[in-house]
């Protein structure tokens, strides 16, 4: 007999097989030979409200089955359900895909496409990619059009490492509280609490903090806590802590903070974290630092030298032997090892002073030119050379003068040379003539000279003044030398 349709519950089949019931519509399918009587089941059944639930069961007796289909009492959503009675909105849920499309497992309500949730109080969701022995594991992200596995963002693992990829040229963000905190941008530098580069630094790590620390790095006990590196070679240096202070520097060189013992900054070994004493210099012959402000002074501890400091509010230096200050030793240079200048605004005490002595100090030297005249005795006098030098030591001076005139009218006038450099003390200079012409002797030889200010006034050997008339004439050369006393 050859069928084309068949209808079961009508005579008016539509279809090859044509099920229909006013009630559950069920076709079954069922072993009854499992030795266990664990019979396995297949149907295919129109039930639940109205008979509005379509779906297929696959159950084995005792055990457990499962059920796919649509859940017309729960917005025709399509679930996938385990155990339960014989429909798909009995049981338990493993699956669910609503009419948007959205894929839930662990819930019945997706938000969003695939929604996984495990929402017990000790619930953990979790999503696994696994590859194989000699592959990986790979989640591919992409947003705004990119393609997959060029421009997408990665989550990767293989036998090398896990490996989070922008691949796009576009940084990757990480932020909390629905704010941006750190940033990798698409030149590989880390912005943290930065969406950009400071001033468009290239530096790989820049930190910005406003009214609080930038950055914090602690360390459980003493060493380093930053070392520095030069292509991939060893440390070139390092910033650490010893006994909680601070120290940086670079292998048997460098500083110690030290704000707990004497308040000091000292040279440190940071390899062996102990000081260093008397091995470590600042600047170098052709790397010199520039300017030193201090408050206090500079010590020479146990050796010999000079100190550096202040003695009742005044500045000073002070020789010093095997660590202590000493009188009368020391110099200031060798015979071969000369300084070139000194520069002084007081003066050179030699020794004590004491007894009969007023004063030790030398406090001036000085040497220079100066233009000697005829200031009377000699009316509108012309001349050929007036050359004078001086020597000034301390208080007192000593001079050479050429004066040669070459006309003039002499008067009954007091004879008087001026232009010396610096004013006398009255009576305390001498004076002697090297050579004269007949133009300067008098008739009453020889010439004495006294200090008055800045000249030198003639007189005769009876101690009379020497005027102009008595000159063996107006044009005379006289060259002399003497030494007089300042105030």
């Amino acid at each position: 007999m050859l069928l084309r349709s068949l209808g079961l519950g009508t005579s008016s089949p539509s279809y090859t097989l044509d099920v229909r019931n006013s009630a559950d519509a069920v076709v079954q399918a069922r072993t009854t030979t499992n030795a266990s009587g664990n019979d396995a089941y297949f149907r295919a059944s129109l039930a639940g409200a109205n008979a509005g639930d379509a779906f297929v069961q696959f159950d084995i007796d005792s055990v457990g089955g499962y059920a796919c289909g649509i859940d017309n009492r729960d917005s025709v959503k399509f679930k996938l359900t385990y155990g339960g009675a014989e429909t798909p909105s009995s049981g338990t849920t493993v699956m669910t895909v609503d009419s948007s499309g959205n894929v839930g497992i662990g819930t019945s309500s997706p938000s969003v496409e695939l929604d996984v949730r495990n929402d017990g109080a000790n619930g953990i969701a979790e999503i696994g990619v696994r590859g194989g022995t000699n592959g990986a594991g790979s989640v591919q992200i992409s947003g705004h059009g990119t393609t997959y596995g060029s421009t997408s963002f990665d989550l990767i693992q293989n036998s090398v490492g896990a490996y989070a990829y922008q691949r796009a040229n576009l940084p990757l963000i990480f932020g909390t509280n629905n704010t941006e905190r750190m940033r990798i941008d698409s030149s590989g530098r880390a912005l943290v609490n930065l969406s950009g580069p400071v001033a468009s630094s290239s530096a790989k790590l820049q930190v910005s903090a406003t009214a609080t620390t930038a950055a914090l790095f602690n360390r459980t006990n003493d060493g380093d806590q930053i070392t520095f590196h030069v292509n991939g070679g060893s440390s070139v240096g390092s910033i650490g802590a010893y006994s909680s202070r601070l120290f940086i520097g670079s292998g048997d060189t460098g500083i110690f903070f030290d704000p707990t013992t004497d308040d000091a900054v000292k040279p440190w070994n940071t390899s062996t974290n102990a000081g260093r004493d008397a091995a470590i210099d600042l600047g170098d012959s052709g790397t010199r630092f520039k300017d030193l402000y201090l408050s206090g002074g500079v010590r020479n501890v146990n050796s010999d030298g000079i100190n550096f400091g202040t003695s009742s509010g005044e500045p000073n230096i002070v020789p010093v032997n095997n660590g202590s200050q000493v009188d009368g030793q020391g110099s200031i240079g060798t015979s071969s090892n000369r300084w070139k200048d000194l520069y002084l605004s007081g003066g050179v005490v030699f020794g004590t002073t004491g007894g009969s002595v007023s004063s030790k100090t030398l406090d001036d030297y000085e040497e220079g030119t100066f233009t000697p005249t005829v200031s009377s005795g000699i009316t509108s006098p012309t001349y050929s050379v007036q050359n004078g030098r001086y020597t000034k030591i301390g208080n007192r001076v000593f001079y050479d003068l050429y004066l040669q005139t070459s006309g003039g009218t002499a008067n009954s006038s007091h004879v008087i040379l001026s232009g010396l450099p610096f004013s006398g003390v009255a009576n305390t200079g001498s004076a002697s003539i090297a050579f004269s012409n007949s133009g300067f002797r008098s008739t009453n030889d020889p010439t004495n000279f006294f200090i008055s200010g800045t000249t030198l006034e003639t007189y005769e050997a009876t101690g009379s003044t020497l005027i102009g008339t008595e000159l063996g004439a107006a044009a005379f050369d006289l060259r002399m030398s003497g030494t007089y006393m300042v105030a």
